[in-house]
């Protein structure tokens, strides 16, 4: 597991380093290729305040992250619980694993074989397609969005004990799939909140089929 805290403050030559790990599972030096271990997994921060020292992210770098969410402030509870404990310190260091690397990469093959039909796979395709032609997009989501968008509705059903996908697994992980996608002309701090906007009309203006 990689983390890059705070992505947005590395210049764009070193954010295309994580293109060839995050979508060939590979890294090249010298032209010599090296196979990353499985599995592995990219997390990372971004500043979303457009300011000295930040770098905006490319098309093809937002679309390799499958997920992204706004984490915002905590709430007055746990802020004051931060402040008690040196921000989670003592609890950090006190974490034990709740998984080997064998288990996850079983885990992500059953998913991966979870059952979709083809008129959830067509509704999520829908969706990524309809991005295309908002008002509010200057350039939609890619066929690389419809494959994440159903990998995280396969996930989300095996997380609700489900041996297939709903049209409603769809629609509840579209906005953290495809909001960050989408290239919009709002300025960096408010393009995710653009990208949600288009994606929730998306999501009314698109039907969903029958379960």
């Amino acid at each position: 597991m990689v983390l890059f805290d705070e992505l947005n403050r590395t210049p764009p030559r070193s954010q295309a380093a994580l293109l060839e790990a995050m979508e060939e599972r590979q890294v090249t030096v010298d032209g010599e290729s090296w196979p990353l271990p499985e599995p592995h997994l990219v997390l990372a921060t971004q500043n979303p305040i457009d300011q000295a020292g930040t770098f905006p992210l490319v098309e093809s770098q937002m679309d390799r992250f499958l997920l992204a969410t706004r984490l915002g402030y905590p709430d007055e509870s746990t802020e004051i619980k931060l402040a008690l404990s040196h921000g989670a310190q003592p609890t950090l260091a006190s974490l034990s694993p709740v998984c080997t690397p064998a288990g996850l990469a079983a885990a992500q093959a059953a998913v991966a074989d979870l059952l979709v039909s083809p008129a959830v796979a067509a509704y999520a395709v829908a969706l990524v397609r309809a991005t295309r032609s908002d008002s509010l997009v200057l350039l939609g989501a890619s066929p690389r969005a419809a494959i994440g968008l159903l990998a995280a509705a396969r996930a989300r059903a095996v997380i609700a004990g489900r041996g297939y996908v709903l049209p409603g697994d769809v629609k509840a992980v579209a906005p953290s799939v495809l909001a960050h996608r989408l290239v919009t002309d709002a300025a960096p701090v408010g393009a995710f909140d653009v990208g949600l906007a288009a994606v929730q009309a998306v999501l009314e203006r698109v039907p969903a089929p029958r379960p």
